[in-house]
């Protein structure tokens, strides 16, 4: 229930107050779970096209020519490979992270001058890769669930859940996440629930030496070679020369 209320909390906040969330909603989970349903559906029947869409990579929003991103409301990034496979592709996050939190974005179109506008867009992420964004340990920005496989790959299921998205559905949607009715599950969206999906990425984002020297301290001299061991003439106790960390570092 913590997870869904806050959930319900980030997609109902730019119907509520016309004001971004500041946080990239992140939906972790295999193929065919139907991740992606929910932003979907508020596009095809809420919103429309004008204020919600959906990208397939995370560099159509952080390239130069960027007028996708203007008038948006909300900006689903369909696909994200594994950011630490690609450090070119782990620095898009520096400038994604402005544009989660930023109040104004620059959009340029092609052959036009750069124009200023508000920046109202609410980022989701749903991806394949359990390392799908990256996220600092002091992070504010990235709220991360892992997504139930119960009905992965149910052509069945997910046909007749696609036929309710009527407009009678959209409707009481959006009556629902408007009225008093909703503020039961509404909570505070600065408090990020400490998933093990974030633990998991948070912890795969550090730096490699960071890990590197964790998996040191953690493994001890089994993964030393013992050459590179040396003791005081008392045994009192062991050191290791730096450069010989190094070699252990790079191989």
């Amino acid at each position: 229930m913590e997870y869904f209320k806050y959930i319900i909390s980030w997609i109902a906040h730019p119907f509520r107050t016309l004001t971004k969330t500041g946080k990239c909603l992140t939906l972790i989970g295999e193929q065919g779970i139907g991740k992606t349903m929910i932003f979907e559906f508020i596009r095809d029947f809420v919103t429309g096209d004008l204020l919600t869409t959906h990208v397939d990579s995370i560099d159509n929003i952080t390239c130069r020519f960027n007028s996708i991103l203007a008038s948006k409301l909300f900006v689903c990034i369909n696909k994200t490979t594994s950011v630490e496979c690609n450090q070119g592709y782990k620095a898009q996050f520096t400038k994604l992270k402005e544009l989660i939190t930023g109040s104004t974005i620059n959009v340029e179109r092609k052959g036009i001058d750069i124009n200023t506008e508000n920046n109202f867009v609410n980022y989701s992420v749903c991806s394949n890769n359990e390392h799908a964004v990256d996220v600092e340990i002091e992070d504010r920005r990235y709220p991360i669930f892992k997504c139930n496989n119960k009905y992965k790959n149910n052509i069945k299921y997910f046909q007749t859940l696609g036929k309710s998205f009527t407009e009678e559905v959209e409707n009481a949607f959006y009556t629902f996440v408007r009225s008093t009715d909703i503020e039961e599950f509404l909570v505070d969206l600065n408090i990020i629930p400490l998933t093990q999906a974030r633990q998991n990425v948070m912890h795969a984002s550090r730096p490699k030496t960071s890990l590197f020297f964790d998996e040191l301290l953690i493994d001890g001299t089994e993964c030393i070679p013992s050459s590179y061991i040396h003791y005081k003439a008392d045994f009192s106790y062991l050191f290791i020369f730096s450069e010989d960390i190094y070699n252990i570092y790079k191989n």
